[in-house]
This record gives C-alpha cells, structure tokens and sequence, in this order.
C-alpha cells in the first residue's frame, strides 16, 4: 500500500492503516510458517520454525493491543461479546 497518497485526515488514522497492514503481515508469515512446519523432517529446522510461530504470535498479540488502544472502536468490538454473539448466531468463534 502507498501510505503516502492516502487522503485520511490526520496521521492517527494513517499509524491504524499501517499498523493493520503489518498485523496482516505478521498474520501470512504465521500461517506460511505454520503450513511449512508440517513438511519438515529435520527436527532442528521444525525447532526453529517453532520459534518463529511463537515470535509471530508475540508480534499479532503486540500490534492488536496496540491497534485497540489507538482504535476505541475496533476495541469494543474485542470486548463486546453481544456483537460477538449476534454475528455468529450466538456462538461466539473468536
């Protein structure tokens, strides 16, 4: 994304943009990661790679508390477990 032809007013808004974009970055290497795991024979390389899924969980656990702390919006939507509920008909899958 070109964050700098964005026309959003402010640079708080700009900083969320940015910072989804790296969560869903950190989201794909977590998931690439995790699918390449299961291929690995060589039990140091699945050691290392396990590493890196836990560091990859450390950095969406990271960037999402930070996102809520800037985005009061986007945090009620992790607290609120009615909304939750009303999407998935009362079966929350978070």
């Amino acid at each position: 994304m070109d964050y700098d032809n964005l026309k959003i007013e402010g640079a708080f808004e700009n900083d969320i943009l940015i910072l989804r974009d790296a969560l869903k970055s950190e989201l794909d290497a977590l998931n690439l990661y995790q699918k390449m795991l299961g291929g690995l024979r060589i039990e140091k390389a699945k050691a290392y790679l396990k590493k890196f899924i836990e560091e990859e969980k450390q950095h969406v656990a990271a960037i999402t508390k930070l996102i809520n702390e800037m985005d009061e919006n986007q945090k009620k939507k992790f607290d609120d477990d009615e909304y939750c509920n009303a999407i998935y008909d009362g079966q929350c899958v978070i």
